[in-house]
């Protein structure tokens, strides 16, 4: 459930940032995993 929770704040974030930031966040994600 907290799991979901955090899917769905980053989501909203995303949706929030502009495309690019967008960008940069999904290449992060990668990164640390």
């Amino acid at each position: 459930m907290a799991r979901k929770m955090m899917k769905m704040t980053k989501m909203r974030k995303m949706m929030k940032m502009t495309k690019m930031e967008v960008k940069k966040m999904k290449v992060q994600t990668k990164g640390t995993r």
